[in-house]
């Protein structure tokens, strides 16, 4: 009988042992995000991401792991977006356009001329009017905004033609980005737009199936369009950015020190990798000259206020029903 009771409590003390290792096990377990978004590991707001990752894992010691999958690895943007909304993929990097089916405000950012620079465009999405935006989007989607990346901007390039006003542009065929809001404004600046692939551009310039196109700096280099493009023109159409987002489930899981680390490391990710692009949008334009592309700014005469004033003429009218009247005008009251 003392055996048995013996042997007894040695099987409860190695239950016990053995719970208190399984529930240490289980206590320390990392929650794990997945960070999914469509651009190669080169650019600047991968950089972004693998530094957000970074900042969460030391500032939490490890409880929170963000995982980066990058290039489409999770999906295009369209795929990453509908994940963020389930849940299926905890954050990605999503831009403003593809959140304005379910917050209409958002289709703004790509208008054409709403930001004056740089920093007009950092007050806008992290003031009033970007946390006005990323709560519509919360209300009715379910998808937290945690921050916006300046991600370039757009400026026109031409085969063989110099442009300097709106009328130079005509009859010429633009390269336009597959959407209706691009199109409107190639159309607007002068030219004729022309929606071809990003994949399928060089091809098309090279060939003449159209005359132009328009392109971030990095994205003219990384194409190698100099190769097929004489001029750039900096028009400084569209100031394009991109949100990293969260779906709003998993942000309200977290307890409240660890959103508050996440937002403080997303700010200064966000702001890690602004600098690098800055700094790569004035480094590629030196190198765009050196491989024999004649850029064209005010200084030589291009009329920047002219395709500006085609564009809020003709464009804004016809897409402010998407956004909401009015919202234009209180981003141009922003100082």
């Amino acid at each position: 009988m003392l055996k048995k009771n013996i042997w007894i409590a040695v099987l409860v003390l190695l239950v016990v042992v053995l719970f208190g290792l399984n529930s240490g096990l289980t206590a320390s377990k990392p929650k794990v995000l997945k960070l999914a978004h469509v651009n190669n590991t080169t650019q600047p707001i991968h950089l972004t991401c693998e530094k957000l990752a970074e900042l969460v894992a030391e500032r939490t010691n490890n409880r929170i792991q963000i995982n980066v999958f990058p290039a489409g690895q999770l999906g295009s943007n369209a795929e990453i977006f509908q994940g963020v909304k389930f849940g299926t993929i905890e954050m990605g990097v999503i831009p403003p356009p593809g959140l304005s089916d379910i917050a209409p405000g958002y289709a703004i950012f790509d208008a054409g001329y709403v930001f004056r620079d740089v920093e007009h465009f950092k007050k806008v999405v992290d003031g009033p009017i970007g946390r006005e935006l990323a709560a519509d989007l919360i209300k009715k989607g379910g998808i937290r905004v945690l921050g916006v990346e300046y991600l370039g901007t757009r400026h026109l390039t031409t085969k063989n033609k110099l442009v300097k006003r709106p009328e130079d542009l005509a009859g010429m065929k633009i390269r336009a980005v597959e959407f209706p809001i691009y199109v409107a404004v190639i159309n607007a600046m002068g030219g004729t737009a022309t929606p071809v692939a990003f994949q399928e551009l060089f091809g098309a310039l090279q060939s003449g199936i159209v005359d132009g196109q328009e392109n971030p700096t990095p994205s003219i280099w990384s194409a190698k369009m100099y190769e097929v493009q004489k001029y750039l023109m900096l028009t400084g159409h569209i100031m394009a950015g991109l949100t990293l987002s969260i779906n709003e489930r998993v942000y309200q899981g977290l307890s409240k020190e660890d959103r508050g680390i996440l937002e403080q490391a997303t700010t200064e990710a966000i702001a890690y990798g602004e600098k690098l692009l800055l700094a790569e949008e004035q480094e590629l334009l030196q190198s765009l000259k050196e491989k024999g592309m004649i850029v064209v700014g005010p200084e030589e005469g291009l009329q920047v206020e002219r395709f500006k004033q085609k564009v809020i003429e003709q464009v804004l009218p016809k897409f402010e029903s998407k956004w909401g009247k009015g919202l234009y005008e209180r981003i141009q009251e922003v100082k």
